[in-house]
């Protein structure tokens, strides 16, 4: 019983240790260290927004969506499912909010 403490400071520094090193990794990706952060924490047009417009655009329900970089340019990917269940992917500008692509998905 007196090893208790111990085993639960090894088993804490072993989970955290690990996801620690994981999470080192994934920022690693040769993209720049926080640069999709920055670019969503900078970005004009919120995720709410981008859905709103998504929306209007595709003429139905967001069901999903990524902040992505687009042919150089941070946008939005906004999937849309239309009353006729034809999914519509909708790329929307971060910075000006413009609708850059519609896309029916087959």
């Amino acid at each position: 019983m007196k090893n208790t403490p111990i085993k639960v400071a090894a088993l804490a520094l072993i989970i955290f240790g690990g996801s620690a090193a994981a999470f080192a990794d994934e920022e690693n990706d040769g993209s720049g260290p926080g640069s999709e952060e920055a670019a969503f924490m900078g970005a004009t047009i919120s995720l709410s927004d981008a859905v709103k417009i998504a929306e209007d655009a595709g003429d139905g329900r967001a069901m999903s969506g990524e902040f992505e970089e687009e042919e150089g340019v941070w946008a939005y990917s906004i999937e849309v499912l239309r009353s006729d269940n034809q999914e519509v992917e909708v790329v929307i500008d971060a910075a000006s909010g413009d609708v850059l692509e519609t896309e029916i998905d087959d």
